[in-house]
Order: C-alpha cells, then structure tokens, then sequence
C-alpha cells in the first residue's frame, strides 16, 4: 500500500513549513530587537547648551545658553536642561559654545558680603598649581612665602570666586582670587599681600569631586 510513503511525505513538508515559520519568526523577532535598540538612545531630550563661550566665575543667571533638543545617547552626564538646576551656584569652568551644560560644572558660591565682612582679591602665586584646580566653595588655608620660609596668614577660609570679571566686564586672571572675610582676616590677608610675600593656598577641602 502506497498511503505511508504518502503520508511520511507529507508529515515531512509539514515539518518543513513549520521550521520555516519558525526560523521567519526568529528572524522577525531579532530585526526588531535591533530596531528597538537602535531607537533607544534616539529620544529627543531637552539640554543647555553655551551660546557663547562661558567665562568661569560668572553667576549661574547670567549665562548666556540656550535649549536643545539632542539624542538621549548624545546628551552627557549631569547634563541640564534649565537654569533653575544651579539657581544661586557660579561655573567653576570655562564652557566653549556650543558645550552642554553639566551639573559638575557649577559649585556653590561661597557666600554672600553681610555687613562687617569684606570681599578681598589677592594674586596668587604659581598659576599653574593650586589656582588652576581652585574651585568657589574650596576651603584653603592661606601662607605667605618669602625665599624657602611660609608663614601662615589664614587658615580654614572658603573662596568666594576664581577669576570672574571686574567691575567693568573685563576677564580677570584665574591667579585672582577672591575671599569673603570678616574684618581683621581682610586685613590681615590685605597685609599679607602688601609685605611683597608671594601667597600660596594649600586646599584643605574641595567642594567638589
């Protein structure tokens, strides 16, 4: 009888026909994982970008930046998306134009001049060390240096501003910085500065990593 040969062929193309399916299934299923994952980082997400080149030093609601909408893959991290975000804070960092604006770019000013106290800017020696990794908001102790002898003049005091501008917009070196003192400290750092001696900052605590 002919019908088992018939049957075996027909259980085999049936067979067939569902690895096929299966496999299609398998292959429909992976390309659109990939499209997913392709999609993912694709979501718009609102950011800050600088407009201009963004001087450090300037308060947080000065800066001249403005809203985009970029990639969620291309947006860093800390990135903002309003000023808001570091209300009250200053950029401890140059920003050029067009760089996203991060949280990890702003630190806490140091405090406001309340009466009896007086904001003081004195030139640090030896640019390229300490003042280059001086953020506001660092605690650092304050020495005077003559030849090979330090003398200590402040110990403790936060900094207030590193570089910024002076009253007429113009930039200020980042070897200027800027303390918030009560009277006798500004007189005695003011002192300090007077002697000739060079001033060197130790930083005792950094306000951020």
């Amino acid at each position: 009888m002919h019908y088992r040969p018939i049957m075996r062929r027909t259980l085999l193309l049936l067979a067939a026909v569902l690895v096929a399916a299966f496999g299609t299934s398998l292959v429909y299923l992976y390309v659109r994982g990939a499209d997913a994952r392709a999609l993912g980082g694709q979501e718009p997400r609102p950011v800050l970008v600088a407009t201009q080149t963004l001087r450090a030093g300037s308060a947080a609601d000065t800066l001249d930046a403005t809203p985009r909408e970029l990639p969620t893959i291309a947006v860093v991290d800390g990135a903002i998306s309003d000023l808001t975000e570091v209300a009250g804070k200053v950029l401890t960092v140059q920003v050029v134009k067009g760089e996203q604006l991060t949280t990890a770019m702003f630190s806490a000013r140091a405090s406001k001049v309340d009466a009896g106290q007086a904001a003081v800017s004195v030139e640090i020696g030896d640019v390229n060390r300490v003042p280059a990794l001086l953020t506001a908001g660092d605690t650092v102790d304050v020495y005077a240096k003559r030849e090979t002898k330090l003398r200590s003049v402040l110990s403790g005091v936060v900094v207030y501003q590193v570089g910024g501008e002076d009253s007429g917009g113009k930039a200020l070196s980042p070897s200027i910085v800027t303390f918030v003192l009560d009277a006798a400290e500004a007189v005695d750092l003011a002192a300090a500065q007077a002697s000739g001696d060079e001033l060197v900052l130790i930083i005792v605590s950094a306000s951020r990593a």
